[in-house]
């Protein structure tokens, strides 16, 4: 009986107690409920939604409550669901519904709160606004009830009550732990009465509370509030007192608190930091009240689900110093420099639409935007864009030069920008460049006419040797070997689609080997460290050199004693020959075309030219400069003549130079072919051997002369504001800029004055034909540099002129009169070119004297035999050259040219009486210097030559007298 009258107490009492819609959440009512400050988990959507921006993880929370233990005849409980998620920018939403239930009443309610930061520096701190917009539900239960379901009130109960509610909060956080709130709940105080008749609406409330944070682990709060009941017309001061404290780790939490005078809390949690981070939350609420005398006491238990928020990707935009540049190294007064700017996005997110500026500062000034700011439309991840501004100083000075990303320049020093970044302390980057005025100057010489009365000069040409040779049973290469193996290095270079083929070889008789096996590998060594030789300062050309190991006699000699020589003083010099490494070329892979003709004649009859064998043969000859193509003639059998041959090739030239374009018909060579065919033919052979065979141009020589001004003096002037720092004044060729000598060069001014003799390091004067000039460099203490030039430089000649060219027409292997390769074949139209250029000269006489030679191997009678038959030779092949181009049919038409033009061709026999010799500059004075060493290898191999020697003499007296 005792415990049916305290059910009858407690039915309004756990009906009123239902309004509270807020007695959720077993961690907020462990601590007393006081939680309007802290509101820092998914239970703040109804104690306070504007603590839902504080916090980024999603979380969930599940409550059921077993409300008054000890009472019997009724089971009164409550649950809970809430959950929050934050929407970064957007701010955070919350979802909640509370239900309170019993056998005879339920009450629901549903909640869907928002909250937004109105400022903050971080995700911790700032002022938050929420709102909580909330749905009412009343059930009564009749069927319950024991009582007389006829009466009016009772027939009202049977149908459900709903009324909407609001509640609003606001939260300010700071750094330093302290947390203030303000939360208004049920501000529409909804009338939940079952008649509507205003008898039972829930009570508004106004909540003020401030919580502060000791260390990390210890928070207590106190909350104070006014709550207006209407349905009794009172007003009613709360109050909450709590506190929490997790122990180290943070896995375990103890919590205790005080409501009102009415209520004692405690509780505790326990936090699962693992995969799943899951949260349990108990508290006890123990009434002090007649209630809590009887022994009723409610339980909370809450589970909190945590997930922490996708990843956020930011877009990140950097421009470091180092990605300022300028185009060029100077900037100098007047003159445009680009301005190189470039952008990177270094964050995981793209960037959209946004501008660039750039300011500049001249002297510590103001900063000033530079034209307009430069917008980018997009900018992914890991991409950047490199922006171009064009400069031209308009003043001297040092100019500060400052870019800001994701700035419309607009308020400058303050960015304004649209892209959301991980780091804004990154956009900037500055640079600085100095602008003086360009050093001005002036140079001069007096007197700028060189006047020669008597003049001898002499061009010759080096030979090319491509052989190194060794001493007995050694691989080691002489340095001797390095003015040869720098030209080949230079010539691979300038040619890429050319390469070599290095072939080692041994000499059985005296290279102190055994066995073919270890004369092979001795060969092999050598060839090794010759390539090691042409690489060693150009590794990049060694993939375009090819040591051959196999696929021929290792052991074949380059020279032998078919001659018939003195076995006692030239068999160790033929020996020397054999212990080498030969050079041979490989073109680029273009098959020979073959021609067929008629027989007697010069007619092509079958000729085959594919248009893809043009392109590539272009491509080729534009990309390798010591490449050419030789038309190659030959006869049949029972033909004769070597002039049909010629033709032959005449013919083949014309046709090749017709399809592939007349600019390449300096490339294009004729030749015969040493072979007869089974019936007439011609070749079209791409050769590129003359990057080893070609022989090396000299200088000119002046190897006796009178000046008439034997000195000139050069003026130099020049304005310079920062100071000379290096000077370096030359002469100059005029039309190629060739660097004919330099007269002063070094740290600091120039002289004022400078006397100059004409003549370069080498001793060697300017050449008569050409014209030079005077070039001035100045560059200043600030890197700005200046050129300028002088009037032209000319000579007089007023004599005579004698001009002696040494030519190689072709080197023959030993004891032959065969070419040893088919571009030396090519020589003689070059030759014969050459020729034809210097007869259309006034009052000039040339003697070209062909003439052979060898070495010193061999006997005398056969030597003389063998140089004369090389001229005589190479005498009628140039003879053939001349005519086919200047359109003769004849040697009588030739001859007669040549008459006209005071020309004498002959040729001769010289043996071995003239080794080959070139006049050198060394030490100041001129040399002779002989390369044809009879001693050494590569000396013989120059000396078994055939070569051409041009003198011409220039008479000026008549020219002279006729002058006033």
């Amino acid at each position: 009986m005792k415990k049916f009258l305290i059910l009858l107490l407690l039915f309004p009492v756990s009906v009123s107690f239902a309004q509270e819609q807020v007695m959720v959440g077993a961690r907020p009512l462990g601590m007393g409920g006081a939680f309007v400050a802290i509101s820092d988990d998914a239970n703040s959507v109804l104690w306070n939604p504007a603590g839902m921006s504080f916090f980024r993880t999603r979380e969930m929370t599940l409550e059921y409550s077993r409300l008054f233990w000890g009472i019997d005849r009724d089971n009164i409980g409550q649950g809970f669901w809430g959950y929050s998620h934050n929407l970064d920018k957007l701010g955070a939403f919350g979802i909640s519904a509370v239900v309170f239930d019993s056998e005879r009443f339920r009450n629901v309610r549903f909640g869907l709160g928002w909250s937004h930061k109105l400022f903050s520096s971080s995700l911790a701190d700032g002022l938050s606004v929420g709102f909580t917009g909330k749905l009412f539900i009343d059930s009564y239960r009749t069927e319950n009830f024991e009582a007389d379901m006829s009466d009016p009130l009772l027939a009202k109960a049977s149908r459900d009550v709903v009324a909407p509610s609001l509640d609003i909060g606001l939260i300010y956080r700071s750094h330093s732990g302290l947390s203030l709130g303000i939360f208004g709940r049920d501000l529409l105080e909804p009338d939940m009465s079952v008649g509507s008749d205003g008898s039972s609406r829930v009570p508004m409330g106004i909540y003020g509370g401030g919580a502060y944070r000791f260390w990390d682990n210890m928070t207590c709060e106190l909350d104070l509030g006014v709550l207006f009941d209407p349905n009794r017309g009172a007003t009613e001061l709360e109050y909450s007192l709590g506190a929490e404290y997790w122990l180290p780790g943070n896995q375990i939490a103890f919590r205790g608190g005080l409501k009102n005078i009415d209520e004692a809390t405690a509780g505790m949690s326990y936090r699962m930091r693992r995969r799943l981070d899951l949260q349990v939350d108990y508290a006890m609420l123990f009434p002090l009240s007649d209630v809590g005398r009887a022994g009723a006491t409610s339980h909370k238990v809450s589970v909190v689900w945590r997930r922490p928020p996708p990843p956020k990707y930011f877009a990140d935009l950097t421009v470091r110093d180092s990605d300022l540049s300028f185009s060029t190294e100077h900037s100098i007064l007047g003159e445009k420099t680009l301005f190189f700017a470039r952008v990177e996005n270094i964050g995981d997110k793209k960037a959209k639409g946004f501008f660039v500026s750039l300011f500049t500062s001249l002297n510590g000034g103001d900063f000033e935007m530079f034209g307009t700011p430069l917008r980018i439309k997009r900018l992914g991840p890991g991409e950047s864009k490199e922006l171009v501004w064009e400069w031209i100083p308009k003043e001297p000075g040092e100019y500060t030069f400052f870019v800001s990303v994701d700035d419309d320049g607009s308020s400058f020093p303050e960015p304004v920008g649209t892209v959301d970044e991980l780091d804004e302390n990154n956009n900037t980057a500055k640079t600085s460049r100095a602008v003086l005025k360009r050093p001005e100057g002036n140079i001069e010489i007096e007197p700028n006419l060189l006047t020669l009365v008597k003049t001898t000069t002499v061009v010759e040409e080096r030979p090319m040797v491509p052989v190194f040779f060794f001493p007995r049973h050694s691989d080691k290469v002489d340095a001797r070997f390095e003015e040869m193996a720098r030209v080949i290095r230079y010539r691979l270079k300038n040619n890429p689609d050319i390469g070599i083929r290095l072939k080692g070889y041994y000499n059985p008789l005296n290279d102190e080997v055994y066995d073919y096996k270890s004369g092979k590998k001795l060969a092999i060594r050598r060839a090794e460290a010759a390539k090691d030789f042409l690489t060693r300062e150009y590794p990049d050309i060694a993939d375009r050199i090819e040591v051959v190991r196999d696929g021929y006699n290792f052991a074949r000699f380059w020279a032998s004693d078919s001659t018939g020589a003195d076995k006692t003083t030239d068999q160790l010099l033929v020996d020397a020959e054999n212990r080498r490494v030969e050079i041979e070329v490989v073109t680029p892979n273009l098959p020979e075309i073959e021609a067929g003709f008629i027989p007697g004649s010069s007619s092509i009859k079958r000729l085959e030219i594919p248009g893809s064998y043009i392109s590539r043969l272009r491509g080729f000859l534009n990309r390798n400069p010591e490449l050419i193509v030789l038309c190659e003639g030959g006869l049949g059998k029972g033909e004769k003549g070597e002039h049909l041959a010629f033709t032959r090739a005449v013919a083949l030239k014309d046709t090749l130079t017709k399809l592939i374009g007349e600019q390449y018909s300096e490339r294009v060579f004729l030749g015969t072919a040493d072979t007869v065919g089974d019936a007439p033919y011609g070749v079209i052979a791409l050769v590129g051997e003359g990057l080893i065979y070609r022989p090396v141009e000299g200088g000119l020589v002046s190897t006796s002369t009178d000046i008439d001004n034997p000195f000139t003096d050069v003026y130099v002037e020049y304005d310079v504001p920062a100071g000379v720092r290096r000077h370096r004044i030359e002469v100059r060729e005029h039309g190629t800029d060739s660097v004919f000598t330099v007269l002063r060069e070094g740290d600091g001014p120039p002289p004022k004055v400078i006397r100059w003799d004409w003549a370069n390091e080498n001793g060697n004067l300017i050449d008569p034909h050409k014209q030079y000039y005077l070039y001035a460099f100045l560059e200043d203490s600030l890197g700005q540099v200046a050129s300028f030039v002088s009037d032209t430089i000319t000579t007089e000649i007023v004599e005579r002129e004698r001009a002696v060219e040494e030519l190689i027409i072709v080197q023959f292997n030993f004891d032959t009169s065969a070419a040893t390769n088919r571009f030396q074949e090519a020589r003689l139209e070059h030759i014969a070119r050459k020729l034809i250029s210097k007869a259309t000269a006034p009052h000039r006489e040339i003697v070209a004297t062909v003439h052979g030679h060898t070495d010193t191997i061999g006997l005398t009678f056969r030597n003389n035999e063998l140089s004369l038959m090389r001229a005589k030779v190479e005498e009628a092949k140039l003879r053939e050259y001349l005519m086919y181009l200047l359109g003769f049919s004849s040697k009588g038409e030739l001859s007669r040219w040549l008459w006209r033009h005071r020309i004498r061709l002959t040729y001769e026999g010289r043996r071995d009486k003239e080794p080959f010799v070139v006049n050198m500059w060394r030490n100041g004075k001129l040399e002779k210097v002989k390369l044809g060493n009879d001693l050494l290898p590569e000396g013989r191999a120059v000396n078994r030559r055939v070569m051409i020697t041009i003198e011409s003499v220039t008479e000026y007296r008549k020219q002279r007298e006729q002058q006033p």
